[in-house]
């Protein structure tokens, strides 16, 4: 019956159930660990790389050296934030351990650990992304950030680029000699902005307006602007004289002219802020007539007898007119920069007897181009010029051709030398060039004995009184051969300038320094450290690194650029230390007078534009102009 069925299938279900309860079951974990991890013993996750959290559904954020170590509070709840060692190990939110103060395996002055998001931002969990706080950048907020992206004039760059680019690169103010190594921990994460010529500030957001020489100081005073010479040239024997339709250039006479210009040079040029223009090729003309190649080419060509002398006279004759050709293609190359940068420049050829003085590796027999060029508006302390391309047709190998500029004289900023002596130059002794003698009061006391520094035109010298009755006679030591009026006033500092001579045993004195060089060798250590301002051969020379074992080297910050009798080699082997006085140091002493606006306006840093005072005018207020008050 129905009813029978029914009592007998109700035990049956009861004894299913009763089995199915008394047998081995699992138990879900949280969420089922999200998915993103396994459900181990005791329903607990063991969540998968990157994920954290009871259910494995917080995501880790990105990790990088902290930028700053800070505590983390009283994780394991014992009311002691600095419990000691590692704890919370195996945890599900610190699976690899944590601690509290600071990091146990840290050694002496060991820090910036690795942290979620550098220390410097919240993670989010849901998207396992940082949010950085004001000032950071990157995925795990691991680098600083740049203040405005640098305005959109500028690049930002690690500490370590900047580093690496202090001595400029195609364009830019250098701020040091050599490349600057720096490795440490922030190496890559502290940045900053490397701006564009013409711009400043932490945020490059400010414009710099023109410089120039204050009309105030030329009254009294005489501004150095930067003096460099460029040499271009190919080793002798590395071409042949050109005969009838032959393939090899023609480097002494001027019967071929070149089309386009396959003989030439290009010059890399840079204002006051950094910026760099490259000149148009400038031709090259070789400035030397080799007799025995020009007769040579006569030959070739057929000449016989005296026609052969008349050619290797015609030949000496077009080297002379191709020394001026040079110097006016380089003045007017620099000259033809746009937007009139360097709009007054003076170049001039350098004569045969001066060559072996300027030469540096160029052999005097060689043939090239050598040119002088001085900037008279370009005026502060410039980058040197460079070469940025050049080239001797038929000419491959490198050994065989070379082009170099070498500063002669760099300009400045400040004049040390503010104190009229009283003395005007009567005469120079043309037999050493070291004896100058003046007019004016005597010059006695303690001055007599001491060796000093003194502003002689534009040129610094070094030199002793050696009289006490008129006339006054200034011994140099450092002979000085250049255009110096008679009339020219002798200037001193307000504040002494201590010279220190460096002094070794005479059998570790200074190594005689070529042109070109930049570098000093003596035979002991000479107790010069990097900073140090030393003066030999009436120049000024930053110590950049010295080497305290053998070989005894000292870094320049610019290669020698000859001595000052006839551009060569050291005369007199003595290099002084300088250390400025206070009043020097912090600049109450001296005169800038070469500022933006030429001291005589405002600059305004949001156009660049100079606002001048009532009396000057042009765009960098350095001409006084009645119609202008």
């Amino acid at each position: 019956m129905p009813g029978g069925r029914t009592m007998l299938l109700a035990p049956g279900l009861l004894l299913l159930t009763l089995a199915l309860l008394s047998g081995p079951s699992s138990a879900e974990c949280p969420n089922g660990c999200s998915g993103n991890g396994a459900c181990m013993a005791k329903d607990m996750c063991d969540c998968y790389k990157n994920y954290q959290g009871n259910d494995c559904l917080d995501r880790t954020c990105q990790f990088g050296y902290a930028h700053a170590d800070t505590p983390k509070g009283d994780l394991d709840m014992d009311q002691d934030r600095r419990t000691a060692g590692w704890i919370l190990d195996k945890s599900q939110q610190e699976p690899a351990g944590t601690y509290e103060y600071f990091n146990p395996d840290a050694a002496t002055n060991e820090a910036h650990f690795y942290m979620e998001c550098s220390n410097k931002g919240l993670c989010d969990r849901s998207l396992g992304m940082c949010t950085c706080f004001d000032g950071y950048e990157g995925v795990a907020c691991e680098r600083a950030a740049c203040p405005n992206k640098c305005s959109g004039h500028g690049t930002c760059e690690s500490i370590r680029e900047l580093g690496v680019k202090a001595p400029g690169t195609l364009f830019g103010v250098p701020t040091n000699a050599d490349e600057i190594t720096y490795d440490l921990w922030d190496s890559r994460v502290s940045y900053g902005c490397r701006c564009d010529p013409w711009y400043y500030g932490a945020d490059c957001s400010l414009r710099s307006c023109k410089v120039g020489v204050d009309p105030m100081f030329l009254s009294a005073g005489s501004a150095t602007y930067a003096t460099f010479v460029v040499h271009a040239w190919i080793a002798a024997g590395s071409y042949e004289p050109e005969v009838a339709n032959a393939p090899i250039a023609n480097y002494l006479l001027p019967a071929v002219s070149n089309t386009p210009v396959e003989n030439y040079l290009r010059l890399r040029l840079f204002d006051y802020n950094g910026e760099s223009f490259i000149t148009d090729k400038i031709p090259i003309l070789t400035d030397f007539s080799d007799p025995v190649v020009a007769t040579a080419y006569a030959t070739a060509n057929g000449a016989t007898g005296g026609a052969i002398a008349v050619a290797v006279t015609a030949a000496a004759a077009n080297a002379a007119a191709n020394k001026i050709s040079n110097a006016a293609a380089v003045q007017a190359a620099i000259e033809g920069v746009p937007n009139l940068t360097f709009q007054d420049v003076l170049c001039e050829p350098i004569q045969d007897d001066l060559l072996s003085g300027y030469q540096s590796t160029r052999q005097a027999s060689s043939p090239g181009l050598s040119v002088v060029c001085q900037f008279q508006d370009n005026p502060g302390k410039l980058r040197a010029p460079e070469v940025a391309a050049y080239s001797f047709k038929g000419v491959v190998a490198a050994a065989d051709k070379d082009a170099a500029v070498y500063t002669l004289e760099t300009g400045t900023d400040d004049e040390w030398f503010t104190k009229d002596s009283g003395l005007t130059v009567s005469e120079i002794d043309v037999s050493d060039y070291a004896t100058v003698t003046f007019t004016g009061p005597v010059v006695s006391g303690a001055l007599t004995a001491v060796t000093m520094l003194f502003k002689l035109g534009p040129h610094v010298v070094l030199g002793t009184f050696d009289s006490t009755s008129a006339p006054t006679t200034l011994s140099l030591v450092f002979p000085l051969v250049h255009t110096v009026s008679l009339a020219e006033t002798l200037f001193v500092s307000q504040a002494g300038i201590v010279l220190t001579e460096i002094t070794v045993a005479a059998s570790a004195a200074l190594t005689a320094v070529p042109a070109g060089q930049d570098y000093l060798l003596f035979a002991a250590s000479s107790g010069l450290q990097p900073g140090n301002t030393i003066f030999f051969e009436n120049q000024f020379y930053t110590v950049q690194a010295s080497q305290s074992t053998t070989p005894f080297t000292v870094r320049l910050d610019r290669p020698f650029s000859g001595n000052s009798l006839d551009g060569g080699d050291t005369t007199v082997n003595l290099v002084y230390k300088v250390v400025l006085p206070a009043g020097l140091v912090d600049k109450t002493q001296l005169f800038n007078y070469v500022s933006p606006c030429s001291g005589r306006g405002l600059c305004g840093a949001d156009t660049g534009v100079c606002t001048c005072f009532k009396g000057y005018t042009t765009d960098n207020c350095d001409t006084q102009n009645i119609l202008a008050l």
